[in-house]
């Protein structure tokens, strides 16, 4: 009976939604769960799926030549302090982007 349903939303290119479906209709206590809050459910797994798939599609278009997570950052390294030097390419003194010299 939901077979038809499912293989609607695959040919929609809903695939997380579907498979989420299935995932529902295989829990009885689903059942207690109003339809709204379900239909959510299925909304909420189909769209993180959607931006993890265009996050990963804009990171490969990048074409970084190494992978970078969080976890590699190191923070203890200590950095040097920009905000205490004057940027040597805007002129002492004034204050306006326009008086710029490169």
């Amino acid at each position: 009976m939901h077979q038809p349903t499912i293989e609607k939303l695959h040919a929609l290119r809903l695939g997380a939604m579907a498979n989420a479906l299935t995932a529902q209709l295989q829990q009885p206590e689903i059942d207690a769960m109003p339809f709204v809050e379900r239909l959510a459910l299925l909304v909420d797994i189909q769209h993180s799926a959607m931006l993890t798939a265009a996050l990963a599609q804009r990171l490969t278009r990048a074409g970084m030549r190494q992978s970078a997570c969080m976890e590699n950052l190191d923070l203890r390294t200590p950095r040097a302090d920009w905000t205490a030097r004057p940027c040597r390419r805007w002129r002492a003194g004034s204050g306006s982007a326009n008086t710029a010299t490169f």
